[in-house]
């Protein structure tokens, strides 16, 4: 893609998070709404309440998510706390969701999530820098795919797992930082899985050199996988909040930090060249809420 085709591409989705920042009826569902329902299942979780709650926490995730990207594309001002608050919303999705599963209650509350979904989670809980807690999802969502919470095992949906090539990436990518392991004749994976085989294949690599023609391959096939599709092809990132929001990118680049390696100062696609593209030099510090604590709380002892 061309610098003044991405250019374009940010432009649209400048004006989107802009838009849905200011929009009444967004705020209403994606925030008043859903910290509404929280604050009922904090003071008491009930059959009414608790469908209501992995939602409201994917919900949640989503509004800081934009509220970030709104921030930094048009204002101009970074605020890690709001990239913080859509990665503990998301990772208690995943943690209230196992949870529920592992009672024999998640279908009953509506906890499945979809493979892409799944995948900002992790890539988000990578990016801020929290290595134990990154650790713990992994491990949820690798439990996960043999239960309803993501159900992507031959046995119970064959094929189901071949798409999104991003979710493979970020699971594999991560049982290999980990050291755990993934047994994959158990799933259908998708039958093309590059660019990310290669990224895989030198995911620590010490050339950084290598590590910046990865990225770029990487970030090419990310804003081509932006582009709307129609009602046929699935496209990875075609959603507005992730055309241009690297966040798989940023995991592989976090874990590669983890295992010592050097990441590049600088990338060659334009992709790796915006403000979204902004990998947090040090831990972010925990967030949480009194009403999120308590909901969470609520949902463990129901």
């Amino acid at each position: 893609m061309t610098k003044s085709h991405f250019n374009s591409l940010r432009r649209k989705v400048s004006k989107w998070v802009a838009w849905s920042s200011v929009d009444a009826v967004k705020r209403e569902l994606f925030l008043e709404d859903a910290e509404g329902k929280l604050e009922r299942i904090a003071l008491q979780a009930s059959e009414d309440s608790l469908p209501y709650l992995c939602q409201s926490l994917e919900d949640l995730a989503h509004w800081y998510l934009v509220d970030f990207q709104h921030r930094l594309l048009n204002e101009g001002e970074r605020h890690p706390e709001s990239l913080a608050a859509a990665a503990a919303h998301a990772r208690a999705q995943v943690d209230v969701s196992s949870l529920l599963f592992k009672k024999g209650q998640g279908a009953r509350f509506s906890c499945e999530m979809l493979p892409d979904t799944a995948a900002v989670s992790l890539g988000l809980s990578l990016m801020t820098g929290r290595r134990e807690e990154a650790m713990r999802l992994f491990d949820q969502l690798r439990a996960g795919l043999d239960t309803q919470l993501l159900d992507l095992h031959k046995e119970g949906r064959p094929g189901s797992g071949e798409i999104y090539r991003h979710f493979w990436f970020l699971m594999l990518l991560s049982a290999a930082a980990f050291k755990k392991r993934i047994d994959l004749q158990n799933y259908s994976l998708p039958t093309n899985m590059q660019p990310y085989a290669d990224a895989l294949a030198n995911w620590d690599t010490e050339n950084v050199d290598r590590v910046d023609d990865l990225a770029s391959a990487l970030a090419e096939f990310h804003v081509q996988q932006a582009r709307n599709r129609s009602a046929n092809d699935i496209r990875e990132f075609d959603r507005e909040d992730r055309m241009i929001f690297p966040y798989e990118i940023l995991g592989w680049l976090r874990l590669h930090e983890w295992a010592g390696r050097e990441n590049p100062s600088a990338f060659s696609h334009p992709l790796m060249n915006q403000p979204l593209a902004w990998l947090p030099p040090e831990p972010l510090p925990a967030w949480t809420t009194r009403t999120l604590d308590q909901a969470l709380a609520a949902a463990r002892d129901f």
